[in-house]
Formats: structure tokens, C-alpha cells, sequence
């Protein structure tokens, strides 16, 4: 496994087990076995290293889904139920609110998000556009919150609910465009 592999997984085994508080630079590169300059030298500013850890987190929850159709849902839902990774984006998210110069870092992560969730749409046979993935971003984001602050199964009843609802409704709009094109 080669060095920034090695401080991301690192980071986010700390982010899932201990939350944003644990992410500093010492403990890190301790949980990956490195110096603290090699976490500087990937990754000089915690923006950057907040910003490729959240997309990192994105990107192994996608990674090859979009070849397994059939498993594109569920692992959108399993995405959004995901208690560590929804702890830390809305921490990330929380932390933006007091620092606006970790602002640019939630921008880019939405974008990056976006653009990963437009492919998925698109190898589900929709258009994939940036409406439709900003649509699919929002309810998902809005969902992986609600389920956050009730874990119970009405929750994540919710999840899968409104996951279908609106690839339903994303199936149905592209429908539509095409017979009035």
C-alpha cells in the first residue's frame, strides 16, 4: 500500500472509531506506522487532508457499483446509513460553519459527490444530469441526516423509502424528456 493510501485509511479508521477529534497529524501518521512529515508532505494544510479523506470515503462506497447494476441502490442506501461516514461529512460540514476556509473543501467534496452520483445515475440508464444528481445528492444528504439523529428502523425504513421514490421519479422525468424530444 503506498504512502497516501496508507494516511487515508489511517484517518479514516480514526474518523469511524473516534470522530473528527481524533484527527490530528501524530495520531494518524502513528495508526499508519509514519512520520508526522509524511502526512504534511501528502497533505499540507487539515483542509486537505479533511477534503481527501471525505473523498475517499465517497469513493469506497462507490467503488465498482457502477458495473453491478443491481447493486447500485442498495449500496446508495447502505451509503446513506452509514453512521461513521455520515458523522463525519456532517462534521466536516459543522466545522465549514465555524471556518469558512474549510468552506472550499465541503464545495469541492459536494462537487466530487456529484459528479460520482451523476455516473451512477447515468449506468442506471437516467440522463445523469447535474439536476438529477444534485436531486439524488439532496435527498440522500437529507435522509443519511434524519436517519443520523433517529437511528431506529422507522429511519431507515425512510432511507430505502425515499431512495426508491426518487430514482422512481428520475426513471419517470427521463421517460417523460424523451417522448417530448
Amino acid at each position: 500500500m503506498n504512502t497516501r493510501l496508507r494516511i487515508l485509511e489511517a484517518g479514516t479508521a480514526l474518523l469511524t472509531d473516534e470522530g473528527l477529534a481524533a484527527l490530528t497529524q501524530p495520531r494518524i501518521a502513528r495508526a499508519a506506522g509514519l512520520r508526522q512529515s509524511h502526512i504534511t508532505y501528502y497533505f499540507p494544510t487539515r483542509a486537505d487532508l479533511l477534503l481527501a479523506l471525505a473523498e475517499h470515503t465517497v469513493d469506497q462506497a462507490l467503488t465498482g457499483v457502477e458495473t453491478r447494476h443491481e447493486e447500485m441502490p442498495g449500496a446508495l442506501r447502505d451509503g446513506a446509513a452509514y453512521l461513521p461516514r455520515v458523522r463525519m461529512l456532517a462534521s466536516l460540514v459543522l466545522a465549514a460553519d465555524r471556518d469558512p476556509a474549510l468552506r472550499p473543501v465541503v464545495d469541492r467534496l459536494v462537487a466530487h459527490l456529484r459528479d460520482a452520483l451523476g455516473a451512477v445515475l447515468r449506468a442506471l440508464g437516467h440522463a445523469g444530469t447535474d439536476a438529477q444528481a444534485l436531486t439524488l445528492q439532496a435527498t440522500l444528504t437529507g435522509l443519511a441526516l434524519l436517519n443520523l439523529g433517529r437511528q431506529n428502523p422507522y429511519s431507515a425504513r425512510d432511507i430505502e423509502t425515499g431512495l426508491a421514490t426518487v430514482l422512481h421519479a428520475l426513471a419517470a422525468l427521463g421517460s417523460d424528456d424523451a417522448r417530448t424530444s
